[in-house]
């Protein structure tokens, strides 16, 4: 299908980073999904947060869960901009780190290495872009393929 707003185009999110720093969580601040979170990833695990073309944006949800306990954050994006600006942010942070990737890929990730993977509006954003159908489909099969046996998907939605 044709998109019928911005959020599928990566040239939105590199302008939109460029001109707003602020940071911004889509859908759910970490205080909304803190519970679900404590109740299925664990606090030693592997948790991805992984969204592509929206990717994890400068959203505060890394930086709040590394310091409520959790031990091993990494946040994707596709968008280099963002990656940079969070990256420069949180550099000093123990337990979280950023890097570039696309969510329907997660090519940057190994299969089976992770424990939960966080999808904060992500699907809803593939479903805005071009392709919508197909795009969606290799962005869950990307997640089922980098999760762990028993790992958990948490998709937060609109």
């Amino acid at each position: 299908g044709t998109a019928s707003t911005p959020y599928g185009k990566a040239t939105y999110w590199s302008d939109r980073y460029t001109k707003d720093t602020d940071q911004f969580d889509w859908y759910q601040r970490y205080a909304g999904i803190k519970s679900i979170l404590a109740k299925y990833a664990k606090k030693k695990g592997a948790i991805l947060d992984a969204r592509p073309r929206v990717g994890c944006g400068n959203s505060r949800l890394g930086e709040d869960m590394v310091n409520d306990g959790y031990a091993n954050v990494r946040c994707v994006d596709n968008c280099a901009v963002v990656v940079e600006q969070m990256s420069a942010k949180y550099g000093a942070l123990g337990g979280l780190t950023f890097g570039r990737d696309d969510a329907r890929t997660l090519e940057s990730v190994a299969d089976g290495s992770v424990d939960c993977v966080v999808d904060k509006g992500t699907l809803d954003a593939v479903l805005c872009g071009e392709d919508s159908r197909e795009g969606s489909a290799q962005l869950l099969a990307a997640a089922l393929r980098v999760l762990k046996k028993k790992g958990v998907l948490l998709i937060v939605s609109h």
